[in-house]
């Protein structure tokens, strides 16, 4: 970590056959070759944040069938190469943050049968499809704050979504079914209504602060079965009103 490495070899680590974990945060690494970890077939972690890393060759990790975690984060990547991540059948936690991203292809995440855990924020996504992540198990947390969507569609399996800071109008769920959400945050965003929000059966926290509603009825609230906070703090409400004909219970 931090020793002003510049480039990886193809095949620099064909002999670290034993390798677990392996961090080269906070280097100038430019570009990642063909097979550039070849060889170290057991690493289960590898941290790349924090480099100059602007092209990922597509079999730039290949065979890393054990890696579960990748950091990627603040790099200078605008686009990904198909298929860059298709052997890594047991990644869970995937980081993408801080980097230059226009757009992700739907299908670059179809090898990762295992993530649970992915973060695209600050970067420049003008669209994402979150429902390209509907599996049938639990899928934790995707943040994709601060790029420039507008539109989110919320796969049934997603237990927590974070897209704070975008242009979003529309919320749409893709569950038929019941939902897992527990957590839903769209902060400074540009919803105008928390009626423009599905029902979600599971939900918790909604954080809607920061948007354009200027009216609020508690019949609204009431919809969402286990709420437990609603944020709409920065909204400049207007109206306030209560058409319940009974308390909420929950």
């Amino acid at each position: 970590t931090g020793s002003d490495i510049k480039q990886i070899q193809s095949r620099n680590f064909a002999d670290a056959k034993t390798l677990q974990s392996l961090y080269l945060r906070g280097n100038k690494i430019h570009d990642l070759p063909d097979v550039a970890f070849f060889g170290a077939s057991r690493l289960q972690t590898l941290d790349l944040s924090d480099n100059a890393i602007a092209t990922i060759e597509s079999t730039a990790f290949k065979r890393l069938r054990e890696l579960k975690t990748l950091l990627l984060g603040s790099n200078s990547l605008t686009e990904l190469q198909p298929g860059v991540f298709d052997d890594l059948s047991d990644l869970e936690r995937l980081e993408l943050q801080q980097n230059g991203l226009g757009s992700i292809d739907d299908r670059l995440f179809q090898g990762c049968h295992s993530l649970t855990a992915l973060n695209v924020s600050h970067n420049a996504l003008k669209t994402f499809n979150v429902a390209q992540f509907e599996r049938r198990w639990s899928f934790d947390l995707i943040d994709a704050s601060h790029n420039k969507l507008s539109v989110v569609r919320i796969p049934p399996n997603l237990r927590q979504l974070v897209a704070i800071g975008n242009g979003i109008r529309t919320v749409e769920s893709t569950a038929t079914n019941g939902s897992e959400l527990i957590l839903l945050k769209l902060a400074h965003n540009k919803l105008t209504s928390v009626d423009e929000v599905p029902v979600f059966d599971k939900l918790i926290t909604l954080d809607l602060s920061f948007n354009r509603i200027r009216e609020f009825d508690f019949r609204s609230a009431a919809r969402f079965g286990k709420l437990v906070l609603l944020k709409l703090d920065g909204n400049q409400l207007e109206s306030v009103s209560n058409s319940l004909t009974a308390p909420i219970t929950h």
